[in-house]
C-alpha cells in the first residue's frame, strides 16, 4: 500500500484522482528552508506504484525511482 506525504495543498486534486485516503498529519515539515532544516526529496516508482522519501537525493535515484522534487524541509 502506497502512502503519499505532502506539504502542498496543491496535491489535493492528485490525492482525489488517485484514490488516496486522507489520514491526517504524520509529522511536520517546513514549506520553505529555515535554519536547521534539510530538503526532503520525493520520488515515484510507477512500476510498483510506490512513493519514496529521503533526505539523500541519490538514494531514490539509485533505487530506480523517478525524482519528483523537494517536498518540504525537515529538522534532522
Amino acid at each position: 500500500m502506497d502512502h503519499l506525504y505532502t506539504a502542498s495543498r496543491n496535491d489535493d486534486l492528485y490525492v482525489r484522482q488517485n484514490a488516496y485516503t486522507y489520514e491526517g498529519p504524520s509529522g511536520y515539515v517546513s514549506p520553505t528552508q529555515v535554519a536547521g532544516t534539510t530538503p526532503l526529496h520525493r520520488f515515484w516508482n510507477a512500476g510498483i506504484q510506490d512513493h519514496f522519501y529521503s533526505i539523500n537525493q541519490s538514494e531514490g535515484l539509485a533505487a530506480g525511482y523517478t525524482y519528483e522534487g523537494v517536498e518540504g524541509y525537515v529538522w534532522i
